[in-house]
């Protein structure tokens, strides 16, 4: 397996390869086995490419504190974010329970001017 040295990685020249790899197109008439041979080869190129980076963040610790932060700014988004959806389920089950408390009041209402109306018709019924 090859990876890249600490001077490749620093020169301009490297993420060439990288850059075109990725814009390369398979041709329409080309078969299965080659298109399976360029997806391991990228496969393969992009675990040196990772093995790369992590090799380089060991060798900098300024860029790997500069990545740790961005990452901590990363998580910090998508945790605000998971608090807002969160919040707006909440808020949808305190609604939701609001007006079917008040649905629930309403229909009791309902069956106790029913029953007071059977109440009267009967009285009503009962004397004339």
């Amino acid at each position: 397996m090859e990876s890249l040295t600490k001077k490749e990685l620093l020169s301009d020249s490297t993420g060439l390869p990288f850059i075109d790899r990725a814009w390369d197109e398979p041709d329409d008439d080309a078969d299965t086995a080659s298109v399976q041979s360029d997806t391991e080869q990228t496969t393969q190129e992009k675990m040196d490419a990772i093995r790369s980076v992590i090799f380089m963040l060991l060798e900098h610790q300024d860029i790997d504190v500069k990545l740790l932060r961005d990452l901590r700014k990363l998580q910090l988004r998508v945790r605000d974010q998971l608090r807002c959806e969160q919040d707006a389920k909440t808020t949808q089950t305190s609604i939701t329970i609001f007006f079917s408390g008040k649905l629930k009041t309403i229909r009791s209402a309902k069956l106790k001017i029913s029953y007071n109306i059977q109440q009267v018709s009967f009285l009503l019924d009962t004397f004339y």
